[in-house]
């Protein structure tokens, strides 16, 4: 199987709902506004928390006002770990390095 299919270590050893849920956020298959718009399970791609234009990972991850405090706990560990911010992730890059699987 090639190294960028391989189910990442620390993801298999976890619960199996974390793992599913991983996978989604991985494949860009979760449940954000965005994706719910695109499935047609939603008339609009709106954050449910914060009210913005349109809920995506990046958004979530990064900038919803709502999650600030969920937030900072994963990026003060991913830059321990990694030595980079969460300016310098794409939140592709950030979910394909097994390094930051444990923080995530």
């Amino acid at each position: 199987m090639p190294e960028r299919l391989r189910q990442n270590a620390a993801v298999a050893r976890g619960p199996k709902r974390l793992a599913e849920r991983f996978h989604q956020l991985r494949a860009g298959h979760c449940r954000t506004g965005q994706y719910l718009e695109w499935t047609k399970n939603t008339n609009t791609a709106a954050c449910g928390w914060c009210r913005c234009r349109r809920q995506t990972r990046n958004r979530l991850f990064k900038e919803c006002k709502h999650w600030k405090q969920q937030q900072k706990v994963p990026w003060t560990d991913l830059r321990k770990e990694t030595g980079k911010g969460r300016n310098r992730f794409t939140i592709r890059g950030l979910l394909a390095d097994e390094r930051c699987t444990s923080a995530i």
